[in-house]
């Protein structure tokens, strides 16, 4: 029989926060990716960073964090010339 501990559950909570936080940001991900596009995952990563952790985010698109920041310098100019 398992004791449950206050930091047992607290432990536990936060798991469950974790799993609640990947399955949203999963879901994000097939609502916005459509076929064959290479930007994807990079203005997924950009338009969600005030919700989840760069770092994470990168290593569950399989891309590098600095690729997404290369990325995001070379656009940076393009949104200053449009304003």
């Amino acid at each position: 029989m398992i004791r449950w501990t206050p930091a047992k559950y607290k432990s536990l909570e936060a798991l469950l926060r974790e799993v609640e936080r990947e399955n949203l940001f999963l879901k994000n991900v097939r609502r916005s990716s459509p076929k064959n596009s290479s930007r994807v995952p990079y203005r997924l990563v950009q338009t969600e960073n005030a919700n989840f952790p760069i770092q994470w985010m990168c290593i569950e698109h399989g891309i590098a964090r600095a690729s997404y920041y290369r990325w995001l310098a070379r656009m940076m100019p393009a949104r200053m010339h449009s304003a």
